[in-house]
């Protein structure tokens, strides 16, 4: 494998047996500034997009996840990474109104939050693409901006994925790259549904979800006093007249 950084250890995480860590990414924390990643000096910046030099789709493929890397780097580390790149990125865009601090914030709380399957690596190869992949900046970098470079990228991750899956399904391990074979058939039953297969499904399951609460909550006392009948008043003057005009 031409690209593949060396590993650095062999022993499995306690989570997943499939992959070591990455040497990419302890390189990269072995980078990071003394603070919370907020400011990066000219040396440090010059460290990171040295280490994005030797990123690619293949080493990110192998990186460890966010939910793994809880137990060995710890979420301090995790979201001072996501910060320093953030503030690279943007950095690197030349705006005339670049990410401030608490945008940076948001923006690391949210990919942590919404990628918790996905690596520091491919966050770093995300916003190389958006730095080279075309996307326009008009005078400022916003959080939108980063959200669509994000989601741009792991919907190419997902296509190229399934191209991969398909092609290799056909190759023979032998003269084949078994490392990387393996690790598409792993992660691309994760990218198996379509963005929007997805959405409907989770859409089915909260609409199931209101629904089971809602059934639960008729059961309950409170919500059947809240439709029992009243009481017919005495002088009510519907009940002056109860019986059928040919009953009288």
């Amino acid at each position: 494998m031409e690209n593949q950084l060396p590993i650095i250890s062999d022993k499995p995480t306690s989570l997943s047996n499939r992959q070591p860590q990455n040497n990419w990414t302890t390189s990269l924390v072995n980078i990071l500034p003394t603070g919370s990643g907020l400011t990066l000096t000219e040396p440090e910046s010059t460290g990171i997009a040295m280490s994005l030099t030797q990123l690619d789709f293949e080493v990110a493929l192998q990186s460890e996840k966010l939910f793994q890397l809880k137990s060995s780097l710890g979420e301090a580390i995790i979201f001072k990474s996501i910060c320093a790149l953030l503030k690279l990125f943007s950095d690197a865009t030349k705006v005339n109104k670049p990410l401030s601090s608490s945008e940076i914030i948001l923006c690391a709380d949210w990919i942590i939050k919404k990628y918790t399957h996905e690596s520091i690596a491919d966050f770093a190869l995300a916003l190389k693409e958006g730095i080279f992949g075309g996307h326009k900046f008009y005078g400022s970098v916003t959080m939108a901006d980063v959200k669509e470079v994000m989601e741009k990228y792991f919907d190419l991750k997902a296509e190229k994925l399934t191209q991969l899956h398909e092609k290799l399904k056909n190759t023979d391990t032998n003269t084949g790259n078994t490392l990387i074979k393996s690790l598409v058939d792993s992660y691309t039953n994760d990218y198996s549904e379509t963005f929007q297969e997805i959405f409907e499904r989770e859409k089915r399951a909260l609409a199931q979800k209101q629904l089971n609460k809602w059934r639960e909550k008729m059961k309950t006392p409170e919500f059947k006093n809240q439709f029992e009948p009243c009481e017919p008043q005495e002088n009510d003057d519907y009940n002056q007249e109860t019986t059928h005009p040919l009953e009288r």
